[in-house]
């Protein structure tokens, strides 16, 4: 937006008309205005949040919030909650919430800071006795002997089927048109950015034993394995615009998503209940029926 803006203004100062209509000459200066504003929601929604044994100091652009850590009445350390602007637009994200006795509540979103962990961490340390997150108690005879596979078909995916119609396209495209050798490039390399950009939410899930494997269809090569002993909460969510995903906290309060575009309701709901006779709490924040 701070480009475009850049550009109109260009523009316009290079115009040899001197007579512009109004909504020409305003549009940029709305737009810059728009841009400011948006900058200011960032630092708003995601403060500088300053922690130790004794306070939480919250700093926003023009004020400083000081809490001691009496003053906590609930934490929820992983939960959904709307992050939004202009009251009209936003969308769900992770976050741990810190609810205060006088109603304030603190969001620390899992996409606004790299050591997210770290606070979560200096937050239980304090809050031992007001968490309100489930706690895993694993039942070690419920666990799995042989392998169980959550899959579903990867070649009937949204993902897989754009890939497949854009390497049938520009091949039709080429045969009905020849290019130059040297822009063969072009198409190959779109279809390989596509498939990488969409192979990453093309993840499965195997339950071995005591772990979770987290394996990919297409990078065959990818194995992620997690301890069951190790984790303390999974969630089924779908992020803005991406395939349903597994989100995985363990209990050092680390949080990976793996999207998972092969898998149906059936799939993620035989992986719900499994886990869930496990021990192990499954949050879901997307439907994927009973």
């Amino acid at each position: 937006m701070i480009v475009i803006f850049g550009l109109m203004i260009f523009a316009l100062s290079n115009s040899n008309n001197d007579k512009a209509p109004a909504p020409k000459v305003i549009a940029p200066y709305l737009l810059a205005l728009f841009c400011l504003y948006f900058i200011y929601t960032f630092f708003q929604r995601a403060p500088r949040i300053s922690m130790d044994d004794n306070t939480i100091a919250v700093k926003y652009f023009f004020k400083l919030k000081l809490y001691h850590w009496t003053e906590v009445n609930a934490v929820a350390m992983s939960s959904k909650q709307n992050y939004s602007v202009l009251l009209l637009f936003g969308q769900s994200l992770e976050a741990t919430c810190v609810s205060f006795n006088n109603g304030e509540k603190l969001f620390i979103w899992d996409d606004m800071y790299s050591n997210t962990a770290s606070m979560r961490q200096l937050i239980a340390n304090n809050t031992k006795d007001k968490i309100t997150d489930p706690a895993p108690h694993i039942n070690t005879k419920l666990i799995f002997a042989d392998k169980k596979t959550y899959a579903g078909n990867p070649w009937i995916t949204f993902n897989s089927i754009i890939i497949i119609a854009m390497a049938v396209c520009f091949t039709i495209m080429f045969l009905n048109h020849p290019i130059h050798p040297e822009m063969a490039w072009f198409p190959v390399g779109c279809v390989l950015l596509f498939g990488l950009a969409l192979g990453t939410q093309m993840n499965y899930f195997v339950l071995d034993g005591t772990s979770l494997h987290v394996k990919n269809h297409y990078f065959f090569w990818k194995n992620k394995v997690f301890d069951l002993t190790d984790i303390n909460e999974f969630a089924i969510e779908t992020p803005h615009k991406r395939s349903t995903s597994l989100r995985v906290i363990t209990k050092d309060f680390q949080s990976k998503l793996f999207g998972a575009g092969s898998l149906r309701e059936k799939n993620w709901r035989q992986l719900r209940d499994d886990i869930t006779a496990i021990g192990i709490p499954v949050r879901a924040d997307t439907y994927i029926g009973r």
